[in-house]
């Protein structure tokens, strides 16, 4: 059985489409942050990932023609 895949920021149980898009982060968070050397692994749902993006200053979508 898979377990239950649930957005980091919400806490929404992803569905079809959230786990289609994947909007997931896996690293190891180097040295500079209260985390050194632990691994992330976040993963949003649709609604999630556009808020953050919308939180950026810098925006970190590079548009396709």
């Amino acid at each position: 059985m898979q377990d239950k895949q649930v957005c980091n920021l919400c806490g929404k149980e992803l569905d079809f489409f959230d786990r289609q898009e994947n909007f997931t982060i896996h690293t190891r968070i180097g040295y500079g942050s209260v985390h050194d050397g632990d691994k992330v692994h976040l993963q949003f749902c649709c609604d999630c990932f556009d808020k953050v993006v919308a939180m950026c200053t810098v925006s970190p979508i590079e548009e396709v023609s």
